[in-house]
């Protein structure tokens, strides 16, 4: 562990709201938080309850925000074109390049 750069914190969900776009892709946004050694990179899921209803990996230059399309499951698209919108909670697993790990989630709403 380098003593000059603080602890890694894990990736950042800058927006709550997340738009699906035609072919059943989520457009996550996520940050990698400056003073992160090299990059982050792991694996973003989607949950509803207990059910995964996405996922997708993604590695992101450290202090960079990009968009991670994750995509969808059936059932997932049925119920948000019946309710419009549909409430999951994000999980994203992520690594700095010395293979520091930290797990962080967000409540989203997808539309």
């Amino acid at each position: 562990m380098r003593w000059d750069r603080p602890a890694f914190a894990g990736v950042g969900f800058p927006a709550r709201t997340i738009k699906v776009g035609r072919k059943r892709r989520a457009l996550l946004r996520l940050r990698c938080p400056t003073g992160t050694d090299g990059f982050c990179h792991g694996r973003i899921s989607l949950r509803r309850g207990s059910a995964r209803i996405g996922s997708a990996r993604y590695k992101i230059a450290s202090g960079k925000t990009a968009t991670v399309p994750v995509k969808l499951s059936n059932a997932a698209v049925t119920a948000l074109r019946r309710h419009g919108k549909l409430k999951a909670v994000a999980i994203a697993v992520s690594h700095d390049a010395a293979g520091t790990s930290k797990r962080t989630a967000a409540r989203v709403t997808l539309v």
